[in-house]
Protein backbone atom coordinates (compact mmCIF):
# COMPACT_ATOMS: atom_id res chain seq x y z
CA UNK A 1 0.00 0.00 0.00
CA UNK A 2 0.61 3.60 -0.89
CA UNK A 3 1.02 6.03 1.83
CA UNK A 4 1.83 8.95 0.39
CA UNK A 5 2.88 10.10 -3.03
CA UNK A 6 4.75 13.00 -3.00
CA UNK A 7 5.92 12.62 -6.93
CA UNK A 8 6.22 13.93 -10.01
CA UNK A 9 3.65 11.95 -12.54
CA UNK A 10 4.45 11.52 -15.81
CA UNK A 11 0.83 10.83 -17.69
CA UNK A 12 1.16 8.71 -20.88
CA UNK A 13 -2.08 9.78 -22.97
CA UNK A 14 -1.09 10.61 -26.30
CA UNK A 15 3.05 9.36 -26.03
CA UNK A 16 3.53 7.00 -29.00
CA UNK A 17 7.58 7.46 -28.59
CA UNK A 18 9.31 5.06 -25.55
CA UNK A 19 12.18 7.91 -26.06
CA UNK A 20 9.97 10.36 -23.79
CA UNK A 21 9.57 8.49 -21.57
CA UNK A 22 13.07 6.62 -21.36
CA UNK A 23 14.12 10.76 -21.03
CA UNK A 24 11.59 11.48 -18.19
CA UNK A 25 12.73 8.35 -16.31
CA UNK A 26 16.48 9.74 -16.67
CA UNK A 27 15.14 12.81 -15.60
CA UNK A 28 13.83 12.24 -12.28
CA UNK A 29 10.01 10.79 -13.19
CA UNK A 30 9.60 7.39 -10.73
CA UNK A 31 6.17 7.36 -11.75
CA UNK A 32 4.53 6.06 -14.87
CA UNK A 33 0.63 6.52 -15.03
CA UNK A 34 -0.85 4.77 -18.33
CA UNK A 35 -4.19 3.19 -18.97
CA UNK A 36 -5.94 0.79 -21.21
CA UNK A 37 -7.41 3.51 -23.47
CA UNK A 38 -4.28 4.92 -24.07
CA UNK A 39 -3.05 1.35 -26.05
CA UNK A 40 0.59 2.16 -25.89
CA UNK A 41 1.61 -0.29 -22.97
CA UNK A 42 3.89 -1.83 -25.00
CA UNK A 43 6.03 1.68 -25.47
CA UNK A 44 5.72 2.06 -22.12
CA UNK A 45 6.95 -1.69 -21.30
CA UNK A 46 9.95 -1.04 -23.72
CA UNK A 47 10.97 2.28 -22.63
CA UNK A 48 11.00 0.54 -18.21
CA UNK A 49 13.00 -1.72 -19.62
CA UNK A 50 15.46 0.24 -21.47
CA UNK A 51 15.54 2.65 -18.79
CA UNK A 52 16.12 -0.41 -16.50
CA UNK A 53 18.83 -2.04 -18.24
CA UNK A 54 20.67 1.62 -18.89
CA UNK A 55 20.53 2.38 -15.85
CA UNK A 56 20.86 -0.25 -13.55
CA UNK A 57 17.92 1.13 -11.63
CA UNK A 58 15.62 -1.37 -9.80
CA UNK A 59 11.84 -2.40 -10.65
CA UNK A 60 10.94 -0.95 -7.20
CA UNK A 61 12.36 2.46 -7.96
CA UNK A 62 9.36 2.51 -10.14
CA UNK A 63 5.37 3.31 -9.31
CA UNK A 64 3.97 1.90 -12.44
CA UNK A 65 0.44 2.82 -12.64
CA UNK A 66 -2.80 1.61 -14.89
CA UNK A 67 -6.45 1.94 -15.27
CA UNK A 68 -9.47 -0.17 -16.15
CA UNK A 69 -11.35 1.32 -18.33
CA UNK A 70 -15.23 1.37 -17.76
CA UNK A 71 -16.25 -0.62 -21.21
CA UNK A 72 -13.91 -3.58 -20.58
CA UNK A 73 -15.58 -3.39 -16.95
CA UNK A 74 -18.86 -3.77 -18.53
CA UNK A 75 -17.72 -6.66 -20.32
CA UNK A 76 -16.36 -8.31 -18.13
CA UNK A 77 -12.80 -8.37 -18.64
CA UNK A 78 -10.87 -6.71 -15.49
CA UNK A 79 -8.57 -9.74 -15.04
CA UNK A 80 -7.77 -10.00 -18.87
CA UNK A 81 -7.01 -6.46 -18.73
CA UNK A 82 -4.95 -6.41 -15.82
CA UNK A 83 -2.97 -9.56 -17.50
CA UNK A 84 -2.73 -7.96 -20.36
CA UNK A 85 -1.25 -4.76 -19.03
CA UNK A 86 1.13 -7.03 -17.37
CA UNK A 87 2.79 -8.62 -20.67
CA UNK A 88 2.55 -4.88 -22.24
CA UNK A 89 4.79 -3.55 -19.84
CA UNK A 90 6.82 -6.41 -19.04
CA UNK A 91 6.07 -6.91 -15.41
CA UNK A 92 5.69 -9.20 -13.03
CA UNK A 93 3.23 -6.83 -10.59
CA UNK A 94 1.53 -3.41 -11.23
CA UNK A 95 1.69 -1.09 -8.21
CA UNK A 96 -1.41 0.61 -8.53
CA UNK A 97 -4.42 0.00 -10.82
CA UNK A 98 -7.51 1.93 -10.88
CA UNK A 99 -11.25 1.49 -12.28
CA UNK A 100 -10.87 4.49 -15.09
CA UNK A 101 -14.27 6.02 -14.50
CA UNK A 102 -17.38 4.35 -12.49
CA UNK A 103 -19.34 2.43 -15.14
CA UNK A 104 -23.12 3.29 -15.74
CA UNK A 105 -23.93 -0.61 -14.40
CA UNK A 106 -22.56 0.12 -11.09
CA UNK A 107 -22.86 -3.76 -10.07
CA UNK A 108 -20.05 -4.14 -13.02
CA UNK A 109 -18.18 -1.83 -11.16
CA UNK A 110 -18.26 -3.71 -7.78
CA UNK A 111 -17.09 -7.11 -9.33
CA UNK A 112 -14.37 -5.19 -11.12
CA UNK A 113 -13.19 -3.79 -8.02
CA UNK A 114 -13.36 -6.95 -6.03
CA UNK A 115 -11.41 -9.02 -8.91
CA UNK A 116 -9.02 -6.30 -8.25
CA UNK A 117 -9.09 -6.84 -4.44
CA UNK A 118 -8.47 -10.08 -5.42
CA UNK A 119 -5.50 -10.14 -8.43
CA UNK A 120 -3.63 -7.57 -5.26
CA UNK A 121 -4.35 -10.23 -2.53
CA UNK A 122 -2.51 -12.89 -5.35
CA UNK A 123 0.47 -10.36 -5.76
CA UNK A 124 0.02 -8.73 -8.88
CA UNK A 125 -0.99 -5.34 -8.26
CA UNK A 126 0.38 -3.70 -5.14
CA UNK A 127 -2.53 -1.02 -4.61
CA UNK A 128 -5.90 -0.68 -5.51
CA UNK A 129 -8.36 2.37 -6.48
CA UNK A 130 -10.70 4.43 -7.97
CA UNK A 131 -10.08 6.92 -10.60
CA UNK A 132 -12.58 10.24 -11.18
CA UNK A 133 -15.36 8.22 -8.46
CA UNK A 134 -17.76 10.52 -6.49
CA UNK A 135 -17.64 10.27 -2.74
CA UNK A 136 -21.04 8.19 -2.43
CA UNK A 137 -20.15 5.93 -5.06
CA UNK A 138 -16.79 5.37 -2.72
CA UNK A 139 -19.20 4.71 0.08
CA UNK A 140 -21.10 2.12 -1.88
CA UNK A 141 -17.98 0.14 -2.92
CA UNK A 142 -16.83 0.33 0.76
CA UNK A 143 -20.48 -1.17 1.71
CA UNK A 144 -20.47 -3.77 -1.06
CA UNK A 145 -16.93 -4.85 -0.28
CA UNK A 146 -15.69 -3.70 2.86
CA UNK A 147 -12.62 -2.31 1.98
CA UNK A 148 -12.01 1.57 0.74
CA UNK A 149 -9.90 1.98 -2.85
CA UNK A 150 -6.32 3.14 -1.57
CA UNK A 151 -6.74 5.94 -4.16
CA UNK A 152 -8.92 8.23 -5.79
CA UNK A 153 -7.11 9.83 -8.87
CA UNK A 154 -9.00 13.30 -9.35
CA UNK A 155 -8.69 14.69 -12.79
CA UNK A 156 -8.00 18.28 -11.81
CA UNK A 157 -6.90 21.01 -14.80
CA UNK A 158 -7.98 24.50 -15.82
CA UNK A 159 -10.23 22.21 -18.83
CA UNK A 160 -11.73 19.83 -15.72
CA UNK A 161 -12.48 21.35 -12.07
CA UNK A 162 -13.94 19.41 -10.57
CA UNK A 163 -14.51 20.55 -6.70
CA UNK A 164 -17.41 18.13 -5.63
CA UNK A 165 -14.67 15.39 -5.99
CA UNK A 166 -11.87 17.11 -3.91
Amino acid sequence: MLNQVEKVVLGTMDIEDENVIINALKNGYEIIDSAEEYQNEKIIGRAIKHYLNETHHERTDLIIATKISAHSVEKNQTKKVVYQALENLQLDYLDIVLLHHPSLNFEATIKAYQELLTLKKAGLIRTVGVSNFDKDMIKLLYAKTGCYPEINQIEFSPFNQRWDRI
